[in-house]
């Protein structure tokens, strides 16, 4: 997955990739490293954001990556982005074992990256059944640019 340190570099500006090179490099570094089935479907591009909103985006997704590769048992590891309306929403969503979120078991760094989400004014939402799977998604409210049609 790369260690830690590269993500923090990154995250300070340290000529890091634009957000979904970035999240796209992860992705073929955590295959490599764990053999998870990665899969990229980013849709909407994720240039919209600004300086603030993509660290929060990138330190969610890093924790989210370790979350599946630590916790989760899955085959199957999917980033997605996708805009309705005026959200941007960025999803990882995985195929593992799932857990209950009215009792999430600890060391998931749930509130660290709700968090981070909240900084950035985003919504965090954890979707997740007890063997079915967990989505980690974050959504930003983008105004649509009229000034170009």
């Amino acid at each position: 997955m790369g260690r830690r340190e590269d993500e923090l570099s990154a995250l300070r500006g340290e000529s890091p990739p634009g957000a979904a090179d970035f999240l796209r490099q992860r992705l073929r570094k955590f295959e490599e490293y764990f053999g998870v089935k990665t899969h990229d479907d980013i849709r909407a591009s994720l240039e919209v954001l600004n300086p603030s909103e993509t660290a929060a985006l990138l330190r969610v997704f890093v924790e989210a990556f370790w979350n599946v590769a630590k916790h989760s048992g899955a085959s199957n590891l999917y980033l997605e982005s996708r805009r309705v309306g005026s959200v941007l929403i960025i999803r990882v969503r995985d195929d593992g074992r799932g857990f209950d979120t009215a009792k999430p078991p600890p060391g998931l760094g749930l509130e660290y990256m709700r968090r981070r989400a909240g900084e950035a004014d985003a919504d965090l939402d954890v979707i997740s059944t007890p063997g079915h799977g967990t989505s980690v998604q974050v959504r930003f409210r983008k105004r649509q640019n009229t000034a170009n049609p």
